[in-house]
Order: C-alpha cells, then sequence, then structure tokens
C-alpha cells in the first residue's frame, strides 16, 4: 500500500521563480482529455530537449489525466489543467480538477485483476520519484515528479517556458 500526501512538490520555492520552465494548458474534461494530455507532454518535452521521459511522463500524464476527467465531470466543472514544470532532472507532471474531495491517502492494485478501474495511482507511483496534491485557485492539483534520465538532462541553462496558459493561482 501507497501514500499520497497533501503536499506540494519539494523544490516548490525554485518551481515558481521566473527562469524555472513551466508549460501549462486547460483541456475541456472528456473521452479524448487523456490522448490529449499525452499529444501536448510529447510537444513540450520535445521542445525542452527531454525526450528520453516522454514514455514515463505520458503513462504519468494519462492516468492524472483520466482521474482528472472523472473528478472534473462529477464536479460539474468540466475543464482538467495540465502543467508541467522542469527541475533538476525531474519534470513535474500536475493535473488539476475541480473536484471537491481528496485523492486516497492510501492505495494498491485492486485484488480483482478484472477490476478496470484501481491501478492509475500504483502506476504514478512506479514512474515517479514523489507524489501528492495540494489546492490552489480553484484547482485541486496532483502531481508527480517524473525522473529525466541523467544523460537526456539539458545543461544549467534550461529553456525558458514554453506554452504557457494563464491560470488563477
Amino acid at each position: 500500500m501507497h501514500t499520497l500526501r497533501h503536499t506540494a512538490p519539494r523544490d516548490w520555492g525554485w518551481l515558481h521563480r521566473a527562469a524555472a520552465p513551466e508549460a501549462a494548458q486547460v483541456f475541456d474534461a472528456g473521452p479524448a482529455t487523456p490522448g490529449q494530455a499525452r499529444a501536448f507532454t510529447g510537444r513540450v518535452l520535445a521542445e525542452w530537449g527531454l525526450q528520453a521521459a516522454h514514455g514515463d511522463a505520458c503513462l504519468v500524464v494519462s492516468e492524472l489525466a483520466s482521474n482528472a476527467v472523472r473528478e472534473s465531470q462529477a464536479a460539474g466543472e468540466p475543464t482538467v489543467l495540465i502543467r508541467f514544470r522542469h527541475t533538476r532532472g525531474t519534470v513535474v507532471v500536475e493535473a488539476g480538477d475541480h473536484g471537491r474531495g481528496r485523492p486516497p491517502r492510501h492505495f494498491s492494485l485492486p485484488a480483482d485483476p478484472g477490476r478496470c478501474h484501481g491501478r492509475g495511482l500504483p502506476i504514478v507511483q512506479q514512474y515517479s520519484t514523489a507524489r501528492g496534491w495540494y489546492r490552489r485557485g480553484g484547482w485541486k492539483i496532483v502531481w508527480a515528479s517524473v525522473p529525466v534520465p541523467a544523460a537526456a538532462a539539458p545543461s544549467a541553462a534550461a529553456p525558458a517556458a514554453c506554452q504557457t496558459a494563464s491560470v488563477a493561482a
């Protein structure tokens, strides 16, 4: 069993400095959202020169986006925020929804292998080094830090922000 903590990503202050690369987009919450989030992931990581993190980041964003779609639709506010931040060897993947509930504090793989749901957070656990959630500006944000393979990490002169969407903080 694993735990999802109510906490912002480590290095939070560094992530909010102007030099921290950030990309965000708001999507309509629907069946196409996880695929759109994966395409957005590919564009952002390619622009940042972090293609080596693409596979793991796509798995994580797909699972987080799927959960955010479900939560946003249930809340009656069908939009999903996907945001990426690059910091010191990791890509922080964030998925936001307007759900009022909390993510499950403890999670594990479902006992029934035929069950269709319940594998998302264990997958996120497997492909990330840290994860958690917080609330900001009307959004419930679930985040995960995906490591960037050392050989693929860009130099200290990280690229400036790519696409950014205006999100109320």
